[in-house]
């Protein structure tokens, strides 16, 4: 059973709401924009839940557009808008039922979240730097962490911790990293702790005024972050279940070479349960990091494929010696979410709907509302 990687969820591009109801079977979600120079902390329940949306369409997305932050179905069909404005980031959180999303306001950036419960908005916290990463954690635990670049490796971040309600910052210098990220001639010596904030004092200068300037901020509404912590206490990020596997014949993956033992480059495994459709390893490689890249396999077809290209298919991985699948997306690199029924994934800023291509694109995706399956190639 190949491990499944943690979801990653993406930050998007959202801001601000603009009055504009929809009209016809479109679902109208929008609310007043406020000013754009002065971003409120607070904006009124919408009267829907974006969560009974997912009854009438079965499965939605969230992404940031020109619109703001609005919702796709799986076959890519814009539906609603659930904010209204420029977003920078954002990132849909399964666990607490919320999208976590940046507004730039006067200069700076405010952390806003959208309660997929009743539709209602609040600002987590403002002046945040979105160079650094964001962690919502649960459980003071990193076993309960959402991280907006979940695979990724990061020296400071921005932590927003829903067990006390607070917002600040949290040292990773994950993997090789660390070795980069202190002052190694003041970094003691000796057994490391297991928060790495503890050492913060002995951070290289540049990161030590990353973490200085993310330790001022403070919470708006700690209290509703503590109810979003308690509301996702037992409840996961990503749908999770016991997905088939079958292995591939190494003379069908002319770029792969074995590297890592535990996730065997010819090992496939279905995308969401009971589909036809199977992510392949097809090529990896060890330097200073780890890197793998995927492909499509139909296993009814026998045969490799095209996502956004339906109807191209081989007997044998797709080379891509001109790079081009990568730029189309062909090759699969990254984080991507499946939809509950297996019919669509969304990355970065595509939704790809399987046999009929990219049907959405813009911005960037959040996620899809009740969770995807998540799979993962590292770049």
């Amino acid at each position: 059973m190949r491990v499944l990687k943690n979801i990653a969820f993406i930050l998007v591009a959202l801001g601000l709401w603009a009055c504009q109801s929809k009209s016809g079977s479109k679902d109208a979600l929008t609310k007043e924009e406020p000013s754009s120079s002065t971003a409120p902390k607070t904006l009124a329940p919408t009267g829907i839940s974006p969560l009974a949306l997912v009854a009438k369409h079965q499965e939605l997305a969230v992404f940031a557009d020109a619109d703001g932050l609005v919702t796709v179905d799986a076959q890519g069909a814009k539906q609603s808008v659930l904010y209204k404005g420029t977003v920078e980031e954002c990132v849909l959180d399964n666990k607490g039922q919320v999208v976590w999303f940046a507004v730039p306001s006067e200069g700076s950036t405010a952390l806003y979240a959208l309660d997929l419960t009743d539709g209602s908005t609040f600002r987590v916290a403002s002046a945040l730097d979105l160079q650094e990463e964001l962690l919502v954690e649960y459980n003071g635990d990193a076993a309960t962490q959402l991280k907006m670049s979940p695979n990724a490796f990061y020296d400071i971040a921005t932590k927003v911790d829903l067990k006390s309600g607070a917002v600040g910052p949290q040292v990773g210098c994950d993997g090789d990293s660390f070795v980069y990220c202190f002052d190694e001639s003041i970094v003691p010596e000796g057994e490391l702790p297991q928060d790495l904030n503890e050492w913060a004092q002995f951070l290289a200068p540049e990161n030590k005024a990353r973490f200085d300037a993310l330790a001022n901020l403070t919470s708006d509404f700690p209290e509703r972050l503590q109810a979003i912590g308690k509301r996702g206490h037992s409840r996961e990020f990503t749908l999770r279940a016991d997905l088939d596997e079958l292995d591939i014949a190494m003379d069908k993956l002319p770029n792969c070479e074995e590297v890592d033992e535990e996730l065997p480059c010819n090992r496939a495994q279905a995308i969401a349960p009971g589909s036809i459709y199977y992510t392949v390893t097809t090529d990896e490689s060890r330097g200073d990091f780890y890197h793998q890249e995927g492909q499509l396999y139909d296993s009814q077809a026998a045969a490799f494929l095209k996502p956004t290209k339906p109807g191209e298919k081989s007997d044998s991985a797709w080379l891509d010696e001109d790079n081009v699948l990568h730029e189309s997306g062909d090759i699969l690199v990254g984080q991507y979410s499946v939809s509950k029924n297996g019919t669509a994934w969304v990355h970065e800023t595509q939704m790809v709907t399987i046999g009929r291509g990219v049907t959405f694109t813009g911005g960037k995706a959040c996620g899809w509302i009740g969770g995807g399956y998540p799979f993962y190639f590292q770049p």
